[in-house]
């Protein structure tokens, strides 16, 4: 029953996830991890890659989260680099707005990183994300969503304009 057991160790990284998220406990978080980590033992990209993408999904984001908190580079770094392996088993021809999600996602984990280690590129490279997400969010009419990542990705272009040298 491994499927069963596997799937209880996601619900239980979106318990403790969510847990973490609103009280900002950092133990909580690393529960989560976990779980999620347990879940994707069973759950593999090769077997069941729709699967294996929504759990990565919620380890990448329950990362991204702890690695705010603790305001950690290489924990937000393992959060982009989740991000990106989603990416990688997401097509935005078939699942648009799962794929919308994960660029949204990214951006939000590139957006921490770059602002974190004061990286051009990053945020330039969160900024980039978020454009690809919002175009996806006004073309299927997802309009809540498209705010929120609307905000997101001014934020990222101020944080850019911010970060950009200064010509004398």
């Amino acid at each position: 029953h491994a499927r069963i057991w596997a799937s209880v160790q996601n619900r239980l990284g979106l318990i403790y996830y969510r847990q973490g998220f609103e009280d900002g406990d950092t133990a909580s978080l690393r529960r989560s991890l976990k779980c999620f980590q347990s879940a994707l033992r069973v759950y593999t990209r090769a077997d069941a890659p729709v699967r294996w993408a929504e759990i990565m999904s919620n380890f990448a984001q329950a990362t991204q989260v702890l690695g705010g908190l603790l305001q950690s580079p290489d924990a937000l770094a393992t959060a982009v680099n989740g991000c990106l392996r989603v990416l990688e088993a997401r097509d935005r021809q078939r699942t648009p707005k799962a794929w919308a999600a994960s660029q949204n996602n990214l951006g939000s984990a590139l957006f921490l990183l770059g602002k974190q280690t004061r990286s051009i590129e990053r945020l330039e490279a969160s900024v980039m994300a978020f454009e690809r997400a919002l175009e996806i969010y006004q073309m299927y009419g997802g309009q809540r969503l498209a705010i929120t990542t609307a905000k997101n990705l001014d934020r990222a272009k101020d944080m850019v304009e911010f970060y950009q040298p200064r010509n004398s």
